[in-house]
């Protein structure tokens, strides 16, 4: 049992370290694609721009503010309604906490708020 067990270890830890490396691979070739398509020039400036723009950006509201801005995200950012479980909905796309996901819709929203 405890040879199966550090087996199954390895192949977890090797499986992490292969989505890692995949992870980098897939990015920089994502950068070369915007680069050879002549995007990554006017990507990067906005993503400059937007980062300048929520340099003293204010901390996410509290309730009832906040489930506001998350039914803006999905309503008009995603065209779904707002999934019944928050955290299903992060653990299936990615999200590594629910606090990353909500300060990242509420950039979202002040910058586009700022942009009317």
């Amino acid at each position: 049992m405890a040879i199966r067990a550090t087996l199954e270890r390895l192949l977890r830890e090797e499986a992490a370290l292969d989505a890692e490396a995949g992870g980098t691979r897939l990015l920089r070739a994502m950068a070369d694609h915007l680069r050879l398509s002549g995007q990554f020039a006017a990507l990067l400036q906005r993503a400059q721009e937007r980062q300048a723009a929520l340099a003293d950006a204010p901390s996410p509201p509290a309730e009832p503010h906040l489930s506001g801005v998350l039914d803006w995200y999905f309503e008009q950012r995603l065209a779904m309604q707002r999934p019944g479980s928050l955290s299903v909905f992060l653990c299936e796309t990615g999200w590594e906490s629910e606090g990353d996901f909500v300060l990242a819709v509420w950039h979202e929203y002040l910058f586009n708020s700022a942009a009317k």
